[in-house]
């Protein structure tokens, strides 16, 4: 069949409401250029799921290409996001890289608050738990120019939410404080952003250049979004001790590496990106065959790590973990 006759059978079948569908004879870019193509008119979310990490990248990258985006796109209007899965094993005692944690974040931003968001995800991003949705949209934090800020309680929110307080602002998640100037680089901007304050009354936000610090384009709002996954706020402080001992954990803030590892104790119902994908999402499925090996793969691994911390803990004397098992959500 032609491809633009496949394209309008396709539409037609979306459109009548089919629950499956599946298209042969397509591989690798012209496969993309094919989904490409479709989704440039196809104004709903989409999930494009895939058995390895390795194949998300490419789809995703063909993906971009097809659709003329780039990596420096304007995120407002950019449709194509990648989920990505941690980059150590979760439970390693160690924090993955924060550029992995931003990315993640802003893929499930955009994914609850774009019209027609494009993910692509690898099944191991997809059935490892994240926070749940509900606590991800109570953490957005909408700022405006000219409106009254309580500075000390948005401070205590960039520590809950994980960012870094230093001396200079230079990379994502880093947040200083001088005077009535507050700086932070969060997700979702590829510039941190300055916030002047006189008292508690917000009077300009501006981009700057964190090399030279010289102010660049002015903002009259911006939404500030999480920088981990934890968030360390009382309440879920509260029920993080309230099921055991956390490690190096005092007060209400405070972080430890391989906090992600604690993910049940600090949301009594953790989520998964298929909670974040909006009724009508459709979702491709690329190359379904290689699923079920890759998902006992990731099993097999899951158990080993859980084996070989259990025996780490056991001789340290340390709590056990709960952390949710790698299995697609009911």
């Amino acid at each position: 069949m032609e491809p633009l006759k496949l394209l309008e059978k396709l539409h037609e079948a979306v459109d009548q409401g089919l629950k499956l569908i599946t298209l042969h004879g397509l591989e690798d870019a012209a496969r993309s250029y094919f989904i490409s193509q479709f989704l440039a008119t196809f104004r709903r979310p989409c999930l494009l799921l895939t058995a390895s990490e390795k194949e998300a990248s490419r789809v995703s990258n063909q993906l971009r290409f097809f659709m003329s985006e780039h990596s420096q796109s304007g995120l407002a209007t950019r449709r194509v996001w990648q989920f990505l899965p941690y980059d150590i094993p979760p439970l390693s005692g160690l924090s993955p890289h924060q550029e992995i944690i931003t990315k993640r974040l802003e893929t499930l931003y955009h994914l609850v608050n774009h019209p027609a968001p494009i993910v692509v995800t690898c099944l191991e991003a997809a059935v490892f738990r994240t926070m749940p949705k509900r606590a991800f949209l109570d953490s957005l934090e909408p700022l405006e120019a000219g409106e009254e800020i309580d500075r000390e309680k948005l401070i205590h929110y960039l520590e809950a939410a994980g960012y870094s307080r230093s001396s200079l602002v230079e990379e994502r998640g880093d947040y200083a404080v001088r005077g009535g100037i507050l700086d932070v680089f969060p997700p979702l901007h590829h510039y941190p952003i300055r916030l002047e304050f006189w008292g508690d009354l917000l009077e300009s936000i501006r981009y700057f250049d964190p090399l030279s610090q010289r102010s660049l384009e002015e903002l009259k709002e911006f939404v500030l979004i999480p920088c981990s996954e934890i968030l360390t706020k009382q309440e879920n402080m509260a029920r993080a001790r309230s099921m055991g001992r956390l490690p190096n954990a005092g007060s209400e803030g405070v972080r430890f590496p391989g906090i992600e590892a604690w993910l049940n104790h600090f949301y009594d119902r953790p989520g998964t990106i298929f909670d974040y994908a909006p009724s009508e999402t459709l979702l491709f499925v690329i190359n379904p065959g290689n699923l079920l090996s890759h998902h006992e793969k990731i099993e097999s691994q899951h158990r080993e790590h859980i084996e070989q911390f259990h025996q780490e803990a056991s001789r340290k004397g340390k709590p056990c973990l709960l952390y949710t098992s790698p299995s697609p959500r009911d």
